[in-house]
């Protein structure tokens, strides 16, 4: 396998998808110093290549980088707050493992800000998938700021209300699960 990589690389050298799948190949191989090598080749081509972060993030706690190896978890966080579930999940796996909770909270707090700036910059909605305010309320739960969170759910819902208005929509279910979270919480 690592021959047909070194081939097409050849060809392509600056090809992304290849350049991962090699990195890939020799991290699982347990050659880890030569995936980080492919890894940062590899986000020196593309800086937005979230998967190049998540597993950059992996090879580094396996060689044990942890500060970097967080710092990668996070770039692959934070490359898009709006789709950012699966990479959050092994960050916070991360952090959990290295009992850093305190640096997770910073991370949300960071988070957080810029899902408030995406919100301003985004009213009025001109369109509204419940992502802008979803990831801001999630945070906000994950935080313990109920109170917040609870004021949150009513400004997305009276942003919501509005849209629907204009748009004729539907309301979004998920802002209501938040809600409920919340009430089943404080019970």
């Amino acid at each position: 396998a690592l021959y047909a990589y070194n081939n097409a690389l050849n060809i392509t050298p600056d090809d992304k998808d290849i350049l991962y799948q090699k990195g890939r190949f020799l991290a699982n191989s347990e050659k880890f110093q030569d995936s980080l090598e492919i890894l940062d080749q590899l986000i020196q081509i593309d800086p937005e290549y979230r998967d190049g972060w998540r597993l950059r993030g992996f090879v580094l706690k396996k060689l044990g980088d942890n500060e970097e190896a967080f710092n990668s978890y996070k770039k692959a966080v934070y490359i898009d707050l709006l789709d950012q579930g699966y990479y959050l999940k092994r960050l916070e796996d991360f952090v959990k493992e290295m009992g850093w909770k305190d640096r997770m909270t910073a991370v949300y707090e960071d988070m957080l800000q810029e899902e408030e700036k995406n919100i301003e910059e985004n009213l009025p909605l001109d369109r509204f998938e419940g992502g802008l305010y979803n990831s801001k309320i999630e945070l906000l739960y994950k935080l313990g700021r109920d109170v917040e969170m609870k004021w949150a759910v009513e400004e997305a819902n009276k942003e919501i209300e509005k849209f629907n208005q204009i748009n004729d929509l539907y309301r979004i279910e998920t802002i209501n699960e938040y809600k409920l979270a919340s009430i089943l919480r404080d019970d």
